[in-house]
């Protein structure tokens, strides 16, 4: 898809090469992190904490095989992801959902513990504080995220 939106724009081989390295970990922390993380991923994690046993797992095996810290840091080691970073008014781009707070390298971590120990559901946060949520005020609660 990059490529294609890339070639509708004419962009040099450069560019293409670093949207390609911001979106391949955007898209990994899109599925697997954040209030708006797939939901057959939230209900894995869900499903960690009971009984009901591992159900088919619906394209989430991608979660299963990535160590989540990982692939935020290396998201925002990205050449694009630090352009980005240095426009206040472009930060938000930065994050899983417009909805999540500021990524800290173990922001999705830190929310997927949250998911399983208080069973929060699709835009859901109870504790923001034991995830970190957002250094930059209440970023959730501006939504009427609650």
């Amino acid at each position: 898809m990059t490529r294609r939106y890339a070639n509708i724009f004419s962009l040099p081989t450069y560019q293409i090469e670093v949207m390609i390295d911001y979106f391949i970990h955007w898209d990994k922390l899109r599925i697997c992190c954040g209030l708006q993380m797939s939901k057959y991923w939230r209900n894995e994690l869900l499903r960690a904490n009971s009984n009901t046993g591992n159900l088919s797992l619906n394209n989430v095996s991608l979660c299963y095989n990535v160590v989540i810290d990982d692939v935020e840091r290396q998201f925002m080691d990205t050449r694009l992801y630090n352009l980005i970073s240095r426009y206040e008014r472009m930060k938000w781009v930065n994050r899983p959902s417009l909805v999540d707070g500021p990524l800290t390298g173990k922001y999705c971590s830190g929310y997927n513990e949250e998911v399983m120990t208080n069973r929060v559901g699709f835009n859901q946060v109870k504790d923001m504080t034991s995830f970190n949520a957002s250094s930059e005020g209440d970023f959730l609660f501006q939504f009427g995220i609650q």
